[in-house]
């Protein structure tokens, strides 16, 4: 058995993504057994230098491989590409049975292994959640709230170069979280498929366009043309709330006027410690359900597999990360 104070924190993956979540993970001021599991030295090297003044109650240990993972664990974080997460999760459930899982998105590539992984958390009674992480900004929650009982609301992003195909599965979480239902259509038509940073991978450049619950429009846009940074805009006909992430501004607007400014604390993954406190002592989580993200994704990768001229019907896995 576990000791119910000592909590066991597994990561899989220390990669850029995977050190952000050991950051987030040392700050906490609780009694903590992590273990890293990550095959790259340098990558090894990179999260262990990263993690400065560890509390004398963390015990951190890094591993090349699954040989010392222990049967059980509070919390196992999976920090790895979408491609081989299946079969990592697969070698990690065959070592430990988490009480929670942590997986970053974009989950998985295939609606089969949806499908087919839905059940196998079932039917261990895994909690498993998404790291669609601005469920976990306070200022999205606030904006929430604003948006109490105003019908037809649309969402629209729009920027410069910022990963829409690893990203956009955000922002369709987000209109999911501030408007309170899923979006029923998603259309690539107005993609531009682009080569990508990541080896067997495809990028977009262009409009994804959707419709939002409610009745207002969701469209995500990642500009080719460098220097225009990410905005968010939220509202309806008369009225519309407009996010600069980067500058950390909310601004209201009546028509063509600004009505009121306010700050928008945007927090990195490392600087947000209470997720994972959350999950590993309230066993609560505010990030998005397995089931509920599976309903988001599976359109999605449908809309750009489409798009690429790929079979749905045989299910081929969508070439992105």
């Amino acid at each position: 058995m576990i000791n119910s104070t000592l909590k066991r924190v597994l990561l899989i993956g220390c990669g850029n993504i995977g050190m952000r979540h050991l950051q987030a993970v040392t700050s906490l001021d609780k009694p903590l057994d992590i273990m890293v599991i990550e095959p790259d030295d340098d990558n090894r090297a990179k999260a262990e230098a990263s993690v400065e003044k560890l509390s004398s109650h963390v015990n951190l240990r890094f591993f090349a491989d699954w040989r010392n993972v222990p049967k059980q664990a509070d919390l196992a974080i999976v920090a790895t590409p979408a491609q081989p997460r299946r079969k990592v999760l697969e070698v990690l459930l065959t070592h430990t049975a988490p009480k929670w899982l942590f997986l970053e998105k974009v989950v998985f590539v295939t609606r089969r292994d949806f499908d087919e992984m839905i059940g196998v958390f079932a039917d261990r009674d895994i909690r498993t959640v998404i790291n669609c992480s601005r469920r976990g900004w306070p200022s999205y929650d606030a904006l929430r709230e604003k948006l109490k009982g105003k019908a037809n609301l649309s969402l629209k992003v729009i920027g410069s170069n910022w990963n829409l195909a690893s990203n956009s599965i955000h922002f369709i979480d987000l209109a999911v979280h501030l408007f309170g239902g899923l979006p029923f259509s998603l259309n690539a038509d107005a993609l531009i498929p682009e080569d990508s940073k990541h080896r067997g991978c495809v990028e977009f450049t262009g409009s994804l366009i959707g419709a939002c619950a409610g009745g207002g429009n969701l469209t995500i846009t990642n500009l080719k043309e460098p220097g225009v940074p990410l905005t968010v805009e939220v509202g309806n006909a008369d009225e519309r709330w407009i996010v600069e992430e980067g500058n950390h501004r909310l601004t209201h607007f009546r028509g063509n006027k600004a009505i009121a400014s306010e700050e928008f604390y945007t927090p990195f993954v490392s600087q947000m410690g209470y997720l994972y406190q959350e999950m590993l002592y309230d066993n609560v989580s505010r990030m998005t359900p397995f089931n509920l993200s599976a309903q988001e994704h599976r359109p999605f990768i449908d809309a750009l597999r489409n798009r690429l001229g790929q079979s749905l019907e045989e299910d081929a896995p969508c070439p992105i990360t």
